[in-house]
């Protein structure tokens, strides 16, 4: 058996034998049905992994004997991933980043700062700005079901907070 995610190109089959003829059943996917090596390539837009039989038949062109080998393939979906809309706040105050939860994938999100969980689809922000100018940083969400893995990018602004003094009393 094989495992590979939605889209992905991998290797199945084996080395040629000199004095062999290969067929492959079905074709689908494959980079040539006759190679005993062939790549293969599908793709899976639905939310559960796709399993695929394909049959090899060898044949030995001399004296014609024949064999067959099967493989299943495992074609997994990739997450789509939602690291939510940019966000904009001032300093010390908090906002929710990234989407809801989506059943089955696993979340984890980078830098961790100002998270208050960096495994949470959608972490609450808190972040402090020290400085006199806007604070720009970029929270990417690593998302992931059945072993594939997708990533999504949020800019995150935190405004300054404004200096304001009264004077001597």
């Amino acid at each position: 058996d094989v495992n590979f995610c939605s889209g992905d190109t991998i290797g199945i089959g084996s080395t040629a034998i000199v004095g062999y003829t290969y067929s492959w059943t079905p074709g689908t996917g494959l980079s040539d049905s006759t190679l005993p090596d062939p790549t293969i390539t599908l793709t899976n837009f639905g939310l559960v992994p796709d399993t695929f039989t394909y049959i090899v038949t060898a044949t030995d062109t001399a004296p014609a004997c024949v064999e067959s080998d099967t493989i299943r393939v495992i074609v997994s979906p990739y997450p789509i991933p939602n690291a939510g809309p940019d966000l904009a706040f001032c300093s010390g105050l908090s906002d929710t980043l990234g989407a809801p939860l989506t059943a089955g994938y696993t979340y984890l999100w980078s830098p961790v700062t100002g998270l208050s969980d960096s495994s949470l689809s959608d972490p609450i922000i808190t972040l402090t700005n020290a400085d006199t100018i806007t604070d720009s940083l970029n929270y990417i969400v690593e998302t992931s079901v059945f072993g594939c893995t997708g990533y999504d990018t949020a800019e995150v602004l935190v405004y300054a907070s404004p200096i304001v003094d009264a004077g001597p009393d």
